[in-house]
């Protein structure tokens, strides 16, 4: 059903804790699945203060990378600026994933 979703142009955020394992296996398991199957476009954070709940950013992109090379990790980055510019990033990431197949 999320490749339903991604046809209709919705995007797909992990979460960085959720690919860490801080939510716990369930979610860093589903994460892990998005990120190899290529059905996530951007890593980001709920974190909503920087003293709490460090983001760990840094090692969600090198799981990542371990799952799906270091292009889709970087990519997963690189889409948030796209994002915030209104550059379409479904067919990046979409293009990325076909490369693999």
């Amino acid at each position: 059903w999320v490749e339903r979703l991604i046809e209709r142009g919705i995007l797909m955020q992990i979460n960085s804790h959720s690919l860490t394992g801080y939510h716990g296996a369930e979610a860093r398991e589903t994460a892990e699945t998005l990120i190899q199957r290529r059905l996530a476009h951007v890593i980001a954070s709920d974190s909503h203060n920087p003293g709490r709940r460090n983001p760990s950013i840094r090692a969600a992109l090198e799981r990542a990378a371990e799952i799906a090379g270091n292009d889709y990790a970087a990519l997963l980055i690189s889409n948030a600026a796209s994002i915030v510019r209104g550059e379409d990033v479904c067919s990046r990431v979409r293009a990325l994933a076909e490369e693999r197949s």
